[in-house]
């Protein structure tokens, strides 16, 4: 596998498996705002509290190592009003399009929630903005907190937009949704970041189809194969729309999309690249005039809804954006750079024995004498016994069980004379190989102590969702208990 590949599988990786802001440094939840966030969106430091009281912001400019922003505050809504690389200079922003705020509320009590609680939509007011200095892994950041107040719902909210000006790469969007009422309030936030791109004619935007089983264009083995490339691209002319949808479904080829657009110019030799950090969610792209492409993004489908508790805040997860010069593998490049050394887990830069060259389906240990360095196990370990009623393909029993059950992996111990799997993973260490499982995090319906079960003596049915993808509820990590549980097992 080559460096490149490498780069592009860990920024991949780490926007579909909810790799956040926390990796390298951590999202700051501002200063008088409670959290109840993943803890890898919370950070120490906080804003400055000087907020500066004013109907109109005066345009404020941030800077990335390679590009410049300009935000304004016209009649009380954000505008991301220019955009433009330090070196060219052009400006891509249209200046026309304001940076959504949620749009939709309920008061609900615990209890009397109903079929439909009745939506209200906001009232939002513009009450100030103050700078908000960040430090963050070894490139300073900084960045402004816009707040926006809704009396009626006894409710705030704060766009954080902050950039790493030593550093190449994209500007960073953030939403902080604060429940003040005294009640639980059920929110549809709806699209909460958008931005009207321009350029001399119709861009072409690039999106990309995830891998869940057969990669697009290819065939594997048994003669199956998935249609399509994998990459697609769209000239926006007027009238033309594109969404791209990103989503957690573990099926067989349930592909979605990998929520990253590039709007590429070519007559211009630039664009705008656009990605989101969270699993679920996506972009929506439009043509609206000649040359002229506005892209929303948003938390999964519009009927996306959370409740949130007296006193908390929501964090609606950061989007990036940023602005290059020549075409979408220059983008790129700049993009899987700056996330690598601002996003990616430390260890992979600073840890010599971080391995880099992965084979993935390897039982054995003999990927060791071809300087590989990691091996991956990958699903069904934990047992080879089909659910009544599906083919072994499609699901086995017991997922979510952490013991090794599978007797092609248990006869690969018994050539080594072993019987555990800590054996195996010493073995490997000795041969300087490093081993991964596929692990899912799931209801394994086992009556049996220390097991993730709802059911049983010592089941706990409050730790899983009601979301089943073929076999066993998935865990709900919103669950503090459960998170204790799993950090453990």
């Amino acid at each position: 596998m080559s460096f490149k590949s490498l780069i592009l599988i860990i920024l991949l990786l780490a926007c579909l498996l909810l790799a956040s802001c926390g990796a390298a440094g951590g999202e700051n939840v501002p200063e008088g705002v409670s959290s109840n966030t993943p803890a890898s969106q919370a950070g120490e430091d906080k804003p400055s509290d000087e907020p500066v009281l004013q109907p109109d912001l005066t345009p404020v400019e941030l800077h990335t190592g390679d590009s410049v922003l300009t935000v304004s505050v016209s009649g009380g809504k954000v505008i991301l009003s220019s955009l433009s690389t330090t070196a060219c200079g052009k400006n891509y922003s249209d200046g026309n399009v304001a940076v959504p705020l949620p749009s939709e509320w309920a008061n609900i009590w615990k209890g009397g929630v109903s079929s439909n609680p009745g939506y209200t939509a906001f009232d939002w007011h513009y009450a100030g903005c103050r700078k908000s200095p960040i430090e963050t892994g070894a490139y300073s950041q900084t960045g402004i907190d816009l707040l926006f107040e809704d009396s009626s719902a006894d409710c705030s909210y704060i766009i954080r937009i902050t950039s790493h000006q030593d550093f190449a790469g994209p500007f960073e969007l953030t939403g902080f949704f604060q429940n003040d009422s005294g009640k639980l309030i059920c929110l549809n936030p709806g699209d909460y970041f958008a931005f009207g791109s321009t350029g001399s004619s119709s861009p072409t935007v690039w999106s990309f189809s995830k891998e869940s089983g057969v990669a697009e264009g290819w065939t594997i083995y048994s003669g199956q194969s998935a249609k399509g490339t994998g990459i697609y691209q769209t000239v926006m002319d007027p009238g033309v729309t594109l969404s791209v949808l990103s989503d957690t479904k573990e099926n067989w080829n349930a592909n979605g999309d990998i929520p990253i657009l590039y709007v590429d110019y070519p007559s211009d030799k630039g664009g705008v690249y656009y990605a989101l950090e969270w699993v679920e969610g996506g972009f929506d792209a439009i043509g609206t005039d000649t040359g002229t492409c506005k892209v929303t993004g948003h938390i999964g489908e519009t009927s996306f809804m959370t409740a949130v508790e007296p006193g908390d805040t929501f964090t609606l997860p950061t989007i990036y954006f940023g602005v290059y010069d020549g075409d979408v593998d220059d983008a790129s490049n700049v993009f899987k750079r700056w996330f690598l050394y601002n996003k990616a887990p430390a260890r992979i830069l600073a840890v010599e024995s971080e391995p880099w060259i992965q084979e993935d389906m390897q039982i054995g240990l003999e990927a060791a004498d071809y300087g590989i360095e990691q091996i991956k196990w990958d699903y069904g370990w934990w047992s080879n016994e089909p659910v009544p009623g599906l083919s072994l393909t499609q699901a086995v029993t017991n997922e979510g069980y952490n013991k090794v059950r599978n007797e092609g992996y248990l006869g690969v111990f018994r050539s080594y004379g072993i019987e555990t799997l800590s054996e195996f993973t010493a073995m490997a260490k000795e041969r300087g190989l490093a081993l991964t499982i596929y692990f899912v995090t799931k209801d394994t319906h086992m009556d049996e102590e220390g097991v993730p079960t709802s059911v049983g003596e010592f089941g706990h049915p409050e730790w899983f969702s009601n979301r089943k993808i073929v076999v066993g509820e998935s865990a709900d990590f919103g669950n503090e208990e459960c998170v204790e549980f799993y950090k453990t097992y």
